[in-house]
């Protein structure tokens, strides 16, 4: 674990409001599942690398409350992008940082929990996971969870 401050960037995707999050897992597979069946890596053409971005925002309050999930790529212009392709913008700001290790997707689903159990203090702004080259491989993937937390 570690602190950071992370510049600004702009991640396009799809997105889903989550609305219980009691039922998160399971609305967020859905999401992968649609990410894929939309072949979303051929539509963002305009994207830095393959790196794939799972963003949490849009808190209508704490994480027990509804907020929305975007998964996608880190882009450099938001122009030619497919009408069907949402982004965010994501601010500079201070981030605690989590690495989940393991079988995809029950690795990232125990740090969560785990960082749920700690007594960070969340900013509950933008929070992202990231997917690189180090989590090509579902059984054994390495994936870094950014938490915001106050500056």
């Amino acid at each position: 674990m570690e602190n950071v401050v992370e510049n600004s960037m702009i991640i396009a995707g799809i997105s889903a409001r989550i609305e219980d999050p009691a039922h998160a897992s399971e609305q967020i597979a859905n999401l992968w599942e649609q990410f894929w069946k939309d072949n979303l890596p051929e539509k963002i053409i305009n994207r830095f690398n393959g790196t794939i971005y799972a963003i949490y925002h849009q808190y209508a309050g704490d994480c027990s409350k509804p907020y929305t999930t975007t998964i996608g790529y880190r882009i450099n212009k938001i122009e030619d992008l497919p009408a069907d392709i949402k982004f965010v913008i994501i601010p500079q700001q201070h981030y605690h940082v989590f690495t989940a290790h393991g079988t995809l997707p029950e690795a990232v689903i125990k740090t969560w929990k785990k960082i749920l159990q700690t007594n960070l203090q969340r900013s509950y702004s933008f929070d992202f996971e990231i997917y690189d080259e180090r989590a090509q491989n579902p059984q054994d993937a390495i994936v870094d969870i950014y938490v915001a937390v106050a500056g």
